[in-house]
């Protein structure tokens, strides 16, 4: 999650597009320990039903494993953006396609090791994964803008009470 503030922070401003007067840390953060945690989650559950060996303490490792590759890449690259020109900016993206690409790879075959399964059982598992994450995303969205109207349900009740008393 820091080296995630890093970036965003501290890359040049030739490939950082965001105004870093509207930077939020907290913001920042959530988006990084949020997909790991629903990762882990979403995985764990769903690997207890098709019989996976790990353990949600071992998702949880690997995952963090497997991001070392965007931690050691990023970081480097974030001190090079701010040197760089336009023109070079090919090796700027290429470099962070790299990165992304071994970490999904490390993911890929973590979660492959950590719950014995074969490469086809394991890529059904990561997509299943990828969808019962857009789920769990999808519910709470439900569950907040359900709370929201009940909450604008109970105010307006409460007003129409107060206004005939």
């Amino acid at each position: 999650a820091l080296t995630y503030v890093v970036m965003r922070q501290y890359t040049g401003f030739i490939f950082n597009p965001r105004d870093l007067s509207q930077l939020n840390i907290v913001v920042e953060v959530i988006s990084v320990l949020v997909p790991f945690l629903l990762w882990a989650i979403v995985n764990w559950a769903l690997t207890t039903l098709m019989d996976g060996k790990g353990t949600f303490r071992d998702i949880v490792i690997a995952t963090a494993y497997a991001l070392t590759p965007f931690v050691l890449i990023n970081l480097p690259l974030t001190l090079a953006s701010n040197y760089l020109t336009l023109e070079e900016g090919t090796f700027y993206y290429f470099l962070g396609f790299l990165g992304t690409l071994w970490t999904v790879s490390l993911v890929f075959i973590g979660t492959m090791t950590i719950h014995d399964y074969d490469t086809g059982k394991n890529f059904w598992t990561c997509l299943l994964t990828i969808i019962g994450i857009g789920i769990v995303l999808f519910l709470g969205l439900l569950f907040v803008n359900v709370l929201n109207v009940v909450a604008g349900f109970i105010s307006s009740v409460y007003a129409e009470l107060i206004l005939r008393l």
